[in-house]
């Protein structure tokens, strides 16, 4: 397994968190579940080679809200 803070680097200057968030692909999704109408998933229709499929709201993490975090 990858060892994610190999090559550790400062955030920010007021920050002591250490991560190496500039070579890893970091990911965030969200887990919406109501009690009537169960999971919220996202329905994706724009790909033309696949067809409609439904996913998690979220996706790949810039480094801003990386950092935000």
């Amino acid at each position: 397994m990858k060892n994610l803070v190999s090559k550790s680097e400062s955030l920010d200057k007021s920050s002591n968190v250490l991560v190496d968030y500039k070579s890893v692909d970091y990911r965030g999704f969200v887990f919406v579940v109501h009690h009537a109408h169960g999971m919220m998933l996202l329905r994706c229709t724009r790909k033309k080679n696949k067809p409609h499929h439904w996913q998690l709201p979220g996706g790949h993490i810039d480094k801003t809200e990386f950092v935000e975090a």
